[in-house]
């Protein structure tokens, strides 16, 4: 069996406190903490708001045929069960 104290290893300090290490990197780079950098794009921005049109116009398209194809499953399910009471 693994020894106890190799198991919190690095998770509490010498006075058995937790250490703090701090967020993740992860959250510190969402939130813009510490050595974060920002992404630079260097398309003009009206190629970008093209391309970002485009990308939303295939999301509402997307959605649309998820909620119609999500509906018509509902009602097939609706069917089969009416189906299966009335035997």
């Amino acid at each position: 069996m693994d020894d106890p104290e190799a198991l919190f290893d690095g998770i509490f300090d010498e006075d058995d406190e937790p250490a703090d290490a701090g967020p993740p990197a992860p959250v510190k780079a969402a939130a813009g903490i510490a050595d974060a950098q920002p992404v630079r794009d260097s398309r003009p921005v009206a190629e970008r708001q093209l391309q970002a049109e485009a990308r939303c116009e295939i999301l509402e398209r997307n959605l649309s045929c998820l909620f119609t194809t999500a509906r018509l499953e509902i009602q097939r399910k609706n069917d089969e069960i009416a189906h299966l009471r009335a035997m």
